[in-house]
């Protein structure tokens, strides 16, 4: 019968083809028939085994994401068509289930039965073709914004005269035949800040698709400069070392961009801006120019078609400023003669009246502005070009009236780095440590601590300025002159030749002054003479050079109070042997001595106290390590140690910082201690003064290792055990924890213990005792927990009860990834009596996961609905919610009608800026009220502070919880086309128009 009706129903093909090939068709026929269920089990199989992959490499995509990198269109172009091959499969899955019949239902359709078959095959072998597809890059770096916008001073607002000034920049740039504009005036004057807040005004403007803002500086190095504008076009990296090979790269980079404008700030001396990359004029007219100077003459020597000149502020802006900075004590009847006279000797220029204004800041003594007014009236000379001496005199008054000698030359090792530096904190007090200023009686933490308040001293002089990255400071260049000259002067010694041409040391007799020399990024050939005499040198900046291959042996010969030296970032191969002179040195930098193999000299140097090794590539720790017993720092972060011997770390007694992240992590963890080739686990838990700690340990065994009084004054720490790579983390106290069971948490080891009491960041990851967080954590540690990550939980299918959840009252980020049988968050199960008496006394009445920041679930199939109304209405300070590859979820709130309150619904999430939902396939709908146990009606939210609202990949989705008047700042929705245009709308379903022209589809989004 099977053979008859498929004969039938391919008659027509089997005419057309003659011979063999006749029986050959007939035979591929009759098997789809034959093998009809067992070709669809196949293609079962295999779109399984596909979907596996295809979550795999869904998961580097939004991980990639979230690194604000863009998929690739190959990538995204297999996405897709693995989902068009899974509908199909589901389709054939379906069919087949209905079992479709003929002949009254006494036989099965064979006709149909035969199509399927044949398709199911057809499609196996696509999914076996996509599945063998791999991809050597799954995402790219996503251009930078158009505009990078800055900060500016608050000042600038309402001032007339500032507006003034940059009404003419916007008027000349609007100008179509103005191509380079030139903006000149006094140090201090404001031209950075003026153009700052051009920068910012021009983001979404059409008068530039690209603003590009970089600065020269006195000591311009064109390479800096064209790779810090490469960066902002989106071509790190890519320009390549040849000088004339960067110019043709860069120049062909920007004659893309259509309407582009480049900001030259601090530009000292006339130059050609083609020597940069830059087209101009007929070359590029799209492109325009603005130049910042203290030097009108500069901007008539370069052509510049626009000159404008940046007066200082007018007397009543002037005081307007100063009383914004002093406060209302500069209107006091005692002060204001004295307050007006000050303002009238700063000649309108910010930066004095700043910076006076800070130090006079509430001070009623009238011996304070009289001394003011005496520095201002009566100045030393010093060259400082175009900065008027009042200038200069009122960062000397700053300076004076600083607290403390060490506070002082703590601003004053500021000025030893080039101008315009980004100066790292922690390089700084690595210095002051080294030096004394910085020095205290307690540990590491207590310099820190001092070097942060002098910082916020400083800044709030302001004779520092925040730095363009996270832990760094500033130095306007002004200011930085003026340290110079204070520096130079015989009681300090310093010597500054940062980022200057290398040409010869000074002379023996010039020498012998010399407290501090910094010669830091020369540029030029760097050679460094034979034995130098510097009886008073106490510190020694060479880094950042480049070309600096060796020292010579007797170089160190005649720097025997050396105590700071950093040779960060050199090329040196080794150290010479005079430095087993350095006997009083006690801060030394290798950072980034790439080259550097041998370490063998420092075993002279008894008073070390900080030692950086990181980002170098030693493959074993020197045994000579563990004879620096004064040792209070070390770190070795992203080396490329494959062994640490024994008895190396346990001879650090003193140590107290320990970085050893993306390190060695091959620790010895057994009881009886190993085979004694490598380092064991018990040296660095038993090291007694340790209040830092970074480390990874990949055997997990150490979970259950007992170590005697471990880590008593342990304060910051990122602690991984873990087969998994090493990952940073910002906050105080951070654990990774692997292959916890339940039948594990009552035999944790004291440590993990310990330190669990001490985290504000958990991970959990392959842990069935997830659900014991209680056991493992006390009330007050749940308490502390800031960030809590799980991940690959399987067995768990509640991840909080609802106590538990109450009491994490400081949790931020809660993530949970892969744990696929987890079926509700929080339990809402209702507790007992019991469990209620026990912590009734202990907790305050407080909203459930009330400090939540951002939410991530990530890879769980079993949740259907997110979050309950409960619990919904508690995250007020929710910023951020990502909810990716989720099959089961059909909602993302749900509520009864019955404990609904209406007229709360504006307040739900008064915070949240983001939602990013991919892969749903069953989302329905974000809100939905339920009566009775059926689904109501879906509710519409007003999100204040939404800015972005991406969606991928979630099919049923047809309606948003936006209406016309909700989501005032939003700025994106990101999604598919189709998608998008599909979406019904509630207000007479039809679309908002403002929602419209915020659309950009998946491919396009920049």
């Amino acid at each position: 019968m099977e053979i008859k009706e498929c004969l039938n129903s391919s008659a027509t093909d089997i005419i057309k083809e003659g011979g063999k090939r006749v029986w050959v068709h007939v035979e591929r026929q009759i098997g789809y028939l034959v093998h009809y269920k067992s070709n669809v089990e196949n293609l079962k199989t295999q779109v399984s085994e596909l979907t596996q992959k295809k979550d795999l490499v869904q998961h580097s995509v939004d991980e990639a994401k979230m690194r604000l990198e863009e998929p690739t269109e190959e990538v995204e172009n297999w996405l897709a068509s693995v989902a068009e091959i899974e509908r199909d499969a589901r389709t054939i899955d379906d069919q087949m289930l209905q079992n479709q019949r003929c002949l009254k239902g006494y036989c099965p359709h064979w006709s149909s039965r035969y199509r399927l078959s044949k398709k199911a095959v057809k499609k196996a072998n696509d999914a076996i073709t996509h599945k063998g597809r791999n991809f050597r890059v799954v995402s790219i770096i996503l251009p930078p914004p158009d505009v990078e916008p800055t900060t500016i001073p608050d000042f600038v607002e309402g001032l007339e005269s500032f507006e003034i000034h940059m009404r003419e920049v916007m008027g000349a740039l609007r100008k179509e035949d103005i191509r380079t504009i030139g903006l000149y005036g006094m140090g201090g004057v404001g031209k950075t800040t003026l153009m700052k807040r051009v920068n910012n005004k021009l983001q979404g403007s059409p008068l530039f698709r690209k603003v590009v803002m970089v600065t020269v500086s006195s000591t311009m190095d064109l390479r800096r400069i064209q790779d810090e504008i490469a960066e902002r076009l989106g071509m790190k990296d890519k320009l390549g070392n040849a000088a004339q090979v960067r110019v043709n790269h860069l120049s062909k980079r920007l004659a893309y961009e259509e309407k582009v404008l480049i900001i030259l700030d601090d530009v000292w001396k006339k130059f050609d801006v083609s020597e940069i990359g830059i087209l101009s004029g007929n070359e590029h007219k799209g492109c325009k120019i603005v130049v910042t100077t203290r030097l009108e003459d500069v901007c008539r020597e370069m052509g510049i078609q626009k000159i404008i000149k940046m007066e200082g502020l007018s007397q009543e802006d002037s005081f307007t400023l100063f009383k914004t900075t002093v406060g209302d004590v500069a209107t006091l009847p005692s002060l204001r003669d004295y307050a007006e006279e000050i303002v009238g000797k700063c000649g309108g220029m910010p930066l004095a009246l700043v910076t006076l204004g800070s130090s006079l800041k509430a001070m009623e003594d009238g011996f304070m502005w009289r001394d003011a007014l005496r520095v201002l009236r009566s100045y030393e000379p010093i060259e400082l070009e175009n900065v008027i001496p009042e200038v200069i005199s009122s960062l000397r008054f700053s300076y004076d009236h600083l607290n403390s000698a060490k506070m002082k030359l703590c601003f004053l090792f500021c000025c030893l780095f080039p101008e315009d530096h980004n100066i790292e904190l922690s390089h700084l007090r690595m210095y002051g440590v080294g030096e004394g200023f910085l020095k205290v009686d307690g540990n590491l933490q207590d310099s820190s601590d001092r070097l942060l308040s002098y910082v916020k001293r400083l800044k709030a002089s302001c004779l520092l300025l925040d730095g363009d990255r996270v832990g760094c400071v500033k130095m306007h260049d002004v200011v930085r002159g003026v340290a110079m000259w204070i520096s130079s002067k015989p009681e300090h010694g310093f010597m500054v030749k940062s980022g200057l041409e290398f040409r010869e040391w000074p002379t023996k007799d010039k020498l012998a002054e010399y407290k501090r020399i910094s010669w830091i990024k020369h540029i030029g050939n760097n050679t460094l003479p034979d034995r130098q005499e510097c009886p008073q040198l106490l510190s020694l900046l060479l880094q950042n050079n480049e070309h600096l291959r060796s020292i010579p042996n007797s170089f160190f010969q005649g720097m025997k109070m050396l105590a700071v030296l950093d040779l960060s970032k050199t090329q040196i191969s080794s150290l010479p042997q005079s430095f087993q002179c350095l006997t009083n040195l006690r801060t030394l930098s290798l950072e980034g001595c790439h080259n550097l193999t041998s370490l063998s000299q420092l075993g002279g140097l008894e008073r070390l106290e900080t030692l950086s090794l990181r980002y170098t590539c030693i493959q074993e720790l020197p045994m000579e390590i563990g004879g620096l017993t004064s040792l209070k720092l070390l770190d070795l972060t992203r080396t490329a140690l494959r062994l640490v011997a024994p008895n190396i770390i346990s001879r650090l007694s003193n140590l107290e910082e320990l970085y050893m992240g993306h390190s060695f992590s091959e620790w010895e963890v057994t009881d009886n201690g190993g085979d004694g080739s490598k380092a064991s686990f018990h040296e660095v838990a038993s090291l007694p003064r340790l209040t830092l700690l970074y480390m990874h340990v990949k055997d997990v065994r150490c979970l259950s290792l007992h170590v005697p009084s471990p880590w008593e004054k342990l304060k910051k720490f990122c602690i991984k055990v873990s087969d998994k790579s090493y990952e940073d983390s910002k906050r105080h106290g951070s654990m990774q924890l692997s292959n916890i069971t339940l039948d594990h948490v009552s035999s944790v080891s004291n440590w993990v213990k310990s330190l669990l009491e001490k985290s504000e960041e958990l991970e959990l990851v392959h842990c069935d005792g997830v659900q014991s967080l209680s056991s493992l954590l006390s009330l007050e540690a749940r308490n502390r927990l800031k960030a809590f990550r799980v991940w690959n939980c399987e067995s768990s299918r509640c991840l909080f009860s609802s106590v538990l959840a109450e009491s994490l009252q400081q949790l931020e980020e809660l993530c949970i990834r892969d744990c696929r049988n987890m079926e509700k968050i929080i339990s809402d199960e209702v507790m007992v009596q019991e469990e209620q008496r026990n912590y009734s006394n202990l907790l305050q009445p407080s909203t459930i996961l009330q400090n939540l920041r951002q939410l991530t679930i990530d890879h769980c199939d079993s949740l259907k609905n997110l979050l309950s109304w409960n619990l919904a209405q508690g995250l007020q300070h929710l910023e951020e919610l990502n909810i990716h590859h989720c099959k089961g979820i059909e909602e993302i709130i749900s509520a009864n009608v019955e404990e609904l309150r209406v007229e709360n619904n504006k307040w739900l999430f008064p915070r949240l800026r983001r939602i990013y939902l991919s892969s749903l396939p069953k989302l329905t709908g974000f809100f939905y009220l339920y009566s009775r146990g059926r689904r109501h009606s879906h509710v519409q939210l007003n999100f204040p502070s939404l800015l972005y609202f991406d969606v991928n990949d979630c099919p049923n989705l047809k309606m948003l919880p936006l209406w016309s008047q909700s989501a005032p700042k939003l700025e994106r929705i990101h999604g598919e086309t189709e998608w998008f245009q599909e979406l019904e709308w509630e207000e007479e379903n039809i679309m908002p128009p403002r929602f419209q022209p915020l659309f950009i589809p998946y491919r396009n989004l920049q």
